[in-house]
């Protein structure tokens, strides 16, 4: 039982600490073959990043996948990353396709908040022009018009339907990864607790691409 208790924690620390550094690796894929335009980058107040995507048990068209979130300080540096969950609808993955990546740009700060709020789903139809090779970037027409996503992975269409997708904060797998129980989204966005080493390297990668050109 002792050993239990003792192991769970850093299970979940690890756990944590892999979202980030799949994110990062996920986004230095995005940002080597060029797939996000610079300017919506440094216009973004928000980068959502959440790698491999996959079909949710049996239900049709539906998915999930854990990724992380960072938004943009007064200063113009980035907030340290908060773990999130992507869940819902289709958004590009054919029969058979195993996976997806996903980045969110948000180009506004309410659209943020609702994500930490637990207030936040995209929807809508979704039309996109084909990015190189197996990527595909998105422009979905969501309430506000001010969130850009693009999807990279296997099977994806010319147009791509965006529907029924929420984002929604975790705080307890954001409590793994920043060593405490429970950390709410306002204490990492405003840098109230202590990042692991890991989330330097990620804020580093983010920085370089959203830096002015």
């Amino acid at each position: 039982m002792i050993l239990a208790t003792t192991t769970y924690p850093i299970l979940a620390a690890e756990d944590a600490t892999q979202t980030v550094r799949s994110a990062n690796t996920t986004l230095q894929e995005f940002l080597d073959r060029q797939q996000i335009p610079p300017a919506i980058l440094k216009n973004s107040q928000g980068i959502a990043i959440i790698p491999n995507v996959i079909q949710a048990g049996f239900v049709l068209g539906a998915k999930r996948g854990e990724g992380i979130m960072l938004v943009r300080n007064q200063d113009g540096s980035w907030s340290n990353p908060a773990i999130i969950t992507l869940t819902g609808g289709s958004f590009g993955l054919q029969a058979g396709a195993k996976s997806s990546d996903i980045v969110l740009a948000f180009q506004d700060a309410e659209s943020i908040r609702k994500v930490y709020n637990s207030d936040f789903r995209l929807g809508g139809d979704v039309s996109g022009t084909a990015g190189p090779e197996d990527s595909q970037a998105v422009f979905p027409t969501d309430s506000t018009g001010n969130i850009y996503s693009y999807v990279k992975g296997e099977g994806l269409f010319g147009g791509v339907a965006l529907s029924g997708v929420r984002v929604d904060y975790e705080e307890d797998e954001t409590g793994n990864l920043y060593g405490q129980e429970k950390v709410s989204a306002q204490q990492v966005f405003t840098g109230s607790v202590t990042p692991p080493p890991i989330v330097e390297s990620l804020r580093k990668t983010l920085g370089g691409a959203t830096a002015s050109r």
